[in-house]
């Protein structure tokens, strides 16, 4: 048995090239024998039974080489000259997706997509990954666990903090193993670069949009490295001057209610972190960041008139100004320590810590009446999580444990100078979860073709909940939550079948006691009973050249869906609230195209297919929903990127809810200058001004229905300078997906 190894860089740069492809192969007739793929650092290590032979390294865009072996060689690092001859093809072509059994890693340095702007716009590219508005979603799986460089992302926001030319690539996991919490379905990681050189870098950028209003956001970011000490911060300030009309439509037995409303607002943030990382050498590693968030005291006002009409009565209108102040206060730390005993073997340990605050005050006002409300929420996290990686038996053994306490509280009062006349009352809640897991999950490839991977996790949840000091339950659950997934690949298919049990927890919000008023006659709270849903589920996904399939199969039992009910038998007054049915399954098929087209052109086309099989109350709500998306980028000479993105869905359940058909046309352009240092990017969102927020419910003998004209014609322009590009190198990872559920 001989063993090579050694590092692949770029001759000019000795930038490691993640993902060259090295094969040991006969000396006779070429056969390969052996067959490996570099990792981030550009380290590849090569198994053979036979000692003579030739080593083949190769990568797109560069000269191959060949090196004679004989018996166990350490080749050292590898140097590999580009191919001008390709140059013009690199930079597209490099953008190419690397399938595994758990789903797909799409490299982004060096190519169209780190020239996109931030990570959001890069996560728009992404096979299988869906971003509207701020929400960011995998198709067929929901909304991911997001990580950056290991770190659980705690807010989408972050996502306009990461600068696309500082991503190395993004894997999305679309069968997430027994290392991950059940309630988790799907998983990104975003990784950036290496640092380079020493020294202080860092960027600077600001952007400007218009809607109907301007709103700005702005961000500095340093990093300071020094052998092997990281030091990095960072501040993002955000404010966005909002304006829309909406509409709201009830229909119940003998009311009708119109509500027409013009929203207005500002909401403000600011962001910071502060963190450290240190490689003593290429065993131990230790870090920890800390981040806040700031958002001040947040006016919000809907003017409202409201119309209500009794059959066989005259109908009459009422107008209310209703004043809505938030403010926000988070501070979150992560710490980690990570210990290598060999290039296989690894040890790592995180901690989480949370601490989140919410003021809520609302005061609603009529020409007569008035109502006051304050909520005070806070939120607390301690998390810790032990990893321990392996080889074992031809293959990877990952086994952990991890646990977390986790408490919400909720105080909901109606003000004393209320003369408004309501059902309401004040409430207080008091929710903890106390969650203990052990996991272990064995990789194994057979082959170079066949890979298999399996698991279990187990998971003791003790779960209290308190309501107004008295109503004390407690529920404990203990629960085992099997995986498994088989894989094939050779040099164009890429095909895998996975199985995963798991649960999902409701998030706190849903769980609250109290019960808020949106009009005298529309009401929206929480289900305090709420129970977890369990989810079997059963995925196929195929890979053949351009084209990616991924087929799922999901099987509820507690499912959470959203419902309009009477309140408290009530009957002028309905309640928005979350209930479980017994048995709810769906159906997703998704399939993505895309090729590259005249070496500058990528477009992407997706085609998702939602079906789902549920009956609430004896009604059926089945009727299919299917979403295509195009996404066009152009590369064109002396740094320009052109882009257009088409956006249509037909009109289908979602749960309940029938989501009216949309369809919307996004724009852009970047211009990079002094060698891609700074970048400039205007774009246009919903040129045609038709994507609004357009739905309808009919459950429970309640007809409602909503439109929106939020998402209106919006103009950005963008700026960013980077200097000396120093990024930092943080490894940290959250220690739980408990995070989500604030």
């Amino acid at each position: 048995m001989a063993q090579v190894h050694g590092f692949v860089k770029e001759k000019d740069s000795s930038t490691s090239l993640e993902y060259a492809n090295i094969a040991f192969v006969a000396p006779d007739d070429s056969t390969i024998i052996a067959y490996a793929v570099a990792d981030y650092t550009g380290y590849f290590k090569l198994n053979t039974s036979q000692t003579e032979g030739k080593v083949k390294i190769s990568f797109l865009g560069y000269k191959s080489q060949e090196i004679v072996v004989n018996g166990n060689s350490d080749l050292g690092i590898i140097y590999l000259l580009k191919d001008e001859n390709m140059l013009g093809e690199v930079t597209v072509k490099a953008n190419r997706i690397v399938r595994t059994a758990k789903g797909l890693t799409v490299n982004v340095n060096n190519t169209v997509l780190g020239k996109l702007g931030d990570a959001k716009d890069v996560l728009k590219h992404i096979p299988f990954v869906m971003v509207k508005n701020d929400d960011v979603s995998v198709l067929g799986k929901g909304e991911p666990l997001i990580y950056i460089n290991n770190r659980k992302l705690l807010d989408n926001d972050e996502l306009k903090q990461i600068q696309s030319s500082d991503i190395k690539k993004i894997e999305v996991i679309t069968n997430p193993g027994a290392e991950y919490e059940a309630s988790v379905n799907a998983v990104i990681k975003i990784y950036t670069s290496r640092p380079v050189g020493e020294g202080l870098g860092g960027y600077i950028s600001e952007g400007i949009q218009s809607e109907r209003n301007i709103s700005h956001n702005g961000a500095v970011s340093l990093n300071y490295r020094k052998g092997g000490l990281d030091v990095f911060g960072n501040i993002n300030y955000n404010r966005y001057k909002y304006e829309y009309n909406q509409e709201n439509f009830e229909k119940y037995s003998a009311l009708e209610i119109e509500d027409t409303v013009v929203i207005k607002g500002v909401s403000k943030s600011l962001d910071s972190s502060l963190g450290f990382n240190y490689q003593k050498d290429d065993k131990l590693s230790f870090g920890m960041e800390y981040k806040n968030v700031y958002a001040p005291t947040n006016p919000g006002n809907i003017a409202s008139e409201l119309t209500v009409r009794k059959i066989s009565l005259r109908k009459y209108s009422e107008k209310s100004n209703d004043d809505r102040n938030q403010s926000r206060k988070r501070h979150y730390v992560n710490g980690y320590v990570n210990y290598n005993f060999s290039e296989e073997t690894s040890i790592q340990l995180n901690v989480d810590y949370l601490n989140l605050r919410k003021n809520d005050t609302q005061e609603y006002i009529t020409h007569e009446d008035a109502m006051f409300t304050n909520t005070d929420n806070d939120n607390k996290l301690y998390a810790g999580k032990l990893k321990f990686v392996t080889p074992i038996a031809g293959g990877t053994l990952n086994t952990g444990l991890e646990g977390s306490y986790s408490q919400n509280d909720n105080d909901y009062k109606i003000l004393e100078n209320t003369t408004l006349d309501n059902e309401l009352s004040n409430s207080q809640n008091t929710a903890k979860t106390g969650l203990f897991s052990a996991f272990v999950e064995y990789e194994r490839a057979f082959g170079k073709r066949w890979s298999m991977s399996a698991g279990g996790r187990f998971e003791h949840e003790d779960f209290k909940y308190i309501q107004n000091e008295e109503d004390d339950t407690r529920t404990i659950n203990n629960a085992f939550f099997p995986s498994a997934s088989i894989a094939y690949k050779d040099d164009d298919i890429n095909m895998s079948l996975s199985y995963r049990y798991t649960t999902i927890r409701p998030i706190y919000f849903m769980l609250r006691s109290a019960i808020a008023m949106n009009n005298p006659y529309s009401y929206e709270g929480g289900t305090p009973d709420l129970k977890n849903t369990q989810r079997n589920m059963l995925s196929f996904t195929l890979g053949w050249k351009d084209l990616q399939l991924n087929v799922g199969y999901r099987m509820l039992t507690n499912g959470i869906i959203y419902v309009h009910d009477m309140y408290q038998g009530s009957d002028s007054i309905t309640l928005f609230h979350t209930v479980n049915v017994k048995n709810y399954d769906y159906l997703k098929a998704t399939a993505v195209y895309s090729p590259t087209l005249f070496n500058v052109w990528q477009p992407s086309l997706t085609v998702d297919v939602y079906k789902q099989f549920l009956t609430y109350k004896g009604k059926k709500y089945n009727k299919p929903y299917v979403e295509l998306t195009l996404e066009n980028t152009v590369d064109l000479p002396n740094s320009f990127i052109l882009g257009a993105d088409i956006y249509w869905n037909n009109e289908g359940n979602n749960d309940l809810q029938v989501d009216c058909s949309h369809f919307s046309l996004d724009a852009y352009c970047i211009k990079t200058f002094f060698n891609d240092k700074l970048r400039v990017k205007l774009a246009v969102e919903n040129i045609f001004n038709n994507y609004q927020d357009d739905w309808y419910e009919n459950s429970n003998g309640i007809y409602y229905k909503k439109w929106s004209d939020r998402s209106k014609r919006t103009f950005s322009l963008s700026v960013k300078y980077t200097f000396n590009p120093a990024k930092k190198k943080y490894k940290g990872e959250a220690a739980s997906s408990e995070l989500n559920r604030f």
